[in-house]
């Protein structure tokens, strides 16, 4: 379909809504406006250029064109509206003009055909469920700009294997990214403070993950179904972990906990792997000495942490901190490790088991 008219200047309200046998329109440079639901339910669309006048793609405009492969969004539009593209399965690849600083709710919901994906810098607002169920994503950037993301943002989105948090987001919403059953690793800004229930349900083959120490309330089924986390490390500041927080979490055999004691039920670990124990600093309060809420326990005392767990070498190129494998008791916290008199450093990491420590060129 063609239009001649040079007069036209906006598409109204479901002009075009479910013209299923429509394969292919021409919209003139005229046009400013696009209308809600303007072409919702044309499966037979292919494809579709909008103009450069126009600043905003109203929801529903495109929701449901499953036979979409291709659509040109230009520099100047600076929103994308709710379920603007939901349901466009036969979409495969989408170039987000940077132009464009918000996106809305379900805007690329059930996009299955998606496998990658650039938000551009000055999107500061990304929706719920914005990314959901797109199954075949395998990457995405979110910009640094962004501090929250809401619910289901990118639920079931299996394809994903890796993504970083950038450094402001404050909020991940309930079930952001839960059955990712892709996902293998995902770093988390270490200035969130608030992680909302089942965020990474069913997320089995993530192996591992670093609660920030922002995080006081650990809520309902984070963390459950994760069969792939062997330990987990639970901050100081953690006065509380949900139902079901880390339940059928079937690998995984412990949980340090650096603080006192939080509030949880037995619900919260069960069916974790037979051999799962609970793991706490010694001076630390409310735990209970070799069995602890239907699980072993195991104190680990700061002397052993200092003296005992680490091995030093001396290398052409400086001081080789190592801290070997130890089985169950998974990663521990040296909480500080002094080196006075010739070499005068001080370091506190967190280390893993196995993991080297370069401290550089200090000699004795």
């Amino acid at each position: 379909m063609l239009f001649r008219s040079p007069r036209i200047t906006r598409i109204n309200r479901e002009t075009f809504a479910g013209c299923r046998g429509l394969s292919g329109i021409i919209i003139p440079p005229s046009v400013t406006s696009i209308g809600a639901s303007a072409f919702r339910g044309c499966s037979g669309l292919t494809g579709i250029t909008i103009p450069l006048g126009v600043t905003s793609i109203g929801e529903y405009t495109f929701d449901d064109c499953s036979g979409l492969t291709s659509i040109s969004i230009p520099t100047g539009v600076t929103t994308i509206g709710d379920n603007a593209l939901r349901g466009c399965r036969g979409l495969t690849g989408l170039t987000i003009p940077s132009s464009v600083t918000s996106i809305g709710d379900y805007t690329f919901n059930g996009c299955r055909g998606l496998t990658s994906i650039t938000i551009p810098p000055g999107v500061t607002t990304i929706g719920a469920g914005a990314f959901e169920s797109c199954s075949g994503l395998t990457s995405i950037i979110i910009p640094f700009g962004v501090t929250t993301i809401l619910e289901f943002t990118f639920d079931g989105c299996s394809g994903l294997t890796g993504i970083t948090i950038p450094p402001g987001v404050t909020t991940i919403g309930r079930y952001a990214f839960s059955e990712c059953t892709g996902l293998t690793s995902i770093t988390l800004p270490t200035g969130l403070t608030s992680i909302g229930d089942r965020a990474f349900v069913d997320c089995k083959k993530l192996t591992g993950i670093t609660i920030p120490p922002g995080i006081t309330i650990i809520e309902a089924g984070t963390f459950g179904f994760c069969s792939g986390l062997t330990d987990i490390t639970i901050p100081p500041g953690v006065t509380s972990i949900g139902d079901n927080a880390f339940r059928r979490c079937t690998g995984l055999m412990t949980a340090l906990f650096l603080g006192d004691a939080p509030e949880f039920e037995d619900d919260a670990f069960s069916s974790v792997d037979p051999e799962f124990t609970f793991n706490y600093l010694n001076g630390r309060s409310g735990f209970s000495s070799q069995s602890w809420r239907v699980h072993p326990t195991i104190r680990i005392d700061e002397a052993l942490q200092i003296s005992a767990v680490f091995s030093i070498s001396f290398t052409p190129d400086g001081l080789r901190l190592m801290l070997p494998p130890i089985g169950r008791l998974g990663p521990l916290v040296l909480p500080l490790v002094n080196f006075d008199r010739d070499i005068g450093v001080e370091y506190s990491p967190d280390l893993s088991p196995g993991s080297w420590i370069e401290l550089g060129n200090f000699f004795p």
